[in-house]
């Protein structure tokens, strides 16, 4: 066999996963802000790797209890194999679908900072809001338990509520007040939009997966409704964040849906 013929085989077992996947999702009337966040984060990655025409949308009302992971919505899913939503950037760079792959080390830092961020105090704060905060209890309660009967659905959601407050116990966000989270995303917010000041994006002037994961979760905190927000009112007083959003949108979505379709 020759060389060339050696490689293309190889090429084609590597991507034999593109032809065809799932991405699977909560019904639109159940999703909440992390996991709307996370839908519009992985959705931006595809289409910036124009995936979009190699997979189909899969809503259902018991897609968390699916995931390989409880709550890692979304996930993917092609023939046997089962990628949660943590885990589809990895899976996609292991398929050499890289953004920016002549990064510097201080590129790379700043990636890895914006994405270590997210992870560590906008994902516990959009938790925060959407579970622990009172004033949003009666929406919440309403979108996880959609179509459930009672006394099913209040039982449904005291048991994801306890298990929100146990890792935001653990990862130390429980506790703070609104004062205090309002105070760290702001600084948050701030060291972005410095970021951006004299930038096209966080790094600079090339796409990276910061920029991406930045897009969804300001975008979903933007969209998503809740009778209080403290996320949201912080953003509003970024509006170097806002535009990137819509830059963001307009460049690399088009008029596409935000929300997978």
């Amino acid at each position: 066999m020759s060389l060339r013929r050696s490689v293309m085989d190889a090429l084609a077992v590597s991507n034999d996963w593109e032809i065809s996947f799932e991405v699977y999702h909560s019904l639109e009337e159940q999703q909440l802000l992390p996991e709307i966040a996370s839908c519009l984060s992985i959705k931006a990655l595809l289409a910036i790797h124009n995936l979009d025409d190699r997979y189909t949308v899969q809503m259902r009302s018991n897609a968390e209890q699916m995931a390989p992971k409880q709550g890692d919505l979304p996930f993917l899913r092609h023939k046997n194999h089962v990628i949660g939503g943590s885990d589809i950037m990895n899976f996609l760079k292991e398929k050499e679908y890289v953004l920016n792959t002549e990064q510097t080390p201080e590129e790379n830092v700043i990636n890895l900072g914006v994405l270590s961020l997210i992870q560590s105090k906008l994902i516990p704060a959009e938790m925060l809001v959407t579970w622990i905060n009172s004033k949003n209890a009666i929406e919440t309660s309403k979108r996880y338990g959609f179509e459930k009967p009672e006394p099913l659905k209040t039982i449904l959601y005291f048991q994801k509520r306890q298990q929100v407050q146990r890792y935001l116990n653990e990862v130390g966000w429980l506790n703070k007040s609104e004062e205090t989270v309002g105070r760290e995303i702001q600084e948050m917010f701030a060291y972005f939009s410095k970021r951006l000041e004299n930038n096209k994006y966080l790094t600079g002037e090339s796409l990276t997966e910061a920029d991406v994961f930045l897009f969804g979760h300001l975008q979903a905190i933007i969209e998503c409704p809740l009778e209080e927000n403290i996320l949201s009112k912080v953003l509003a007083q970024f509006p170097r964040l806002q535009k990137f959003c819509l830059n963001f949108n307009q460049l690399h979505l088009g008029q596409q849906a935000m929300l997978f379709s």
